[in-house]
């Protein structure tokens, strides 16, 4: 997992994942790590997840739920699926 240097990463390796940071702070290094870590694909990952999020005005304790929806919709698209067809299709395989 690439990260920034932001505390909350700090105790991911304890929970067993393979962490690396990129220190944004850096001005020398500050977008990749000396070892060619970065985060830059995540941020644009990110952009449009959060964009659709901000749209939909959710609550936190929904933001779970939306985020899969966003997921599920991204996927479709990528694959040329219908979202509807292919939650039916999901739905059947099921129950």
């Amino acid at each position: 997992m690439h990260t920034d240097c932001w505390i909350g990463y700090n105790s991911l390796t304890q929970h067993g994942y393979f962490h690396k940071t990129v220190n944004h702070s850096d001005e020398e290094h500050g977008f990749v790590g000396l070892d060619a870590t970065h985060t830059q694909r995540i941020e644009a990952k990110w952009r449009p997840a959060k964009d659709y999020l901000r749209r939909k005005r959710l609550l936190v304790e929904d933001f779970a739920d939306h985020l899969v929806e966003y997921l599920w919709r991204r996927d479709c698209e990528k694959r040329g699926m219908d979202v509807m067809e292919a939650l039916l299709e999901a739905v059947c395989r099921t129950w």
